[in-house]
């Protein structure tokens, strides 16, 4: 039971570690340019005030992820 417990928490510690270093650190800027295009300059803000790097970069994420299935999409037509 412990042993169970103890791999779900190291599980998660990695994937965090995963989301936070990989994805923020590829996805961040593209999204911060994204973002401050569609919200006229208003976020995010700078590097100095805290705000939400998740969402950033999982924003370019989804914008990718969207592009890549029009991009696929449109072939198939």
């Amino acid at each position: 039971m412990a042993l169970d417990t103890l791999i779900e928490v190291a599980g998660r510690a990695i994937a965090q570690f995963v989301l936070e270093r990989i994805i923020v650190g590829v996805f961040y800027w593209p999204g911060w340019f994204v973002l401050r295009i569609i919200t006229l300059g208003h976020y995010p803000p700078s590097q100095t005030t805290p705000h939400n790097r998740e969402f950033v970069a999982l924003f370019a994420v989804a914008i990718s992820l969207a592009a890549i299935t029009i991009y696929y999409w449109m072939i198939g037509q």
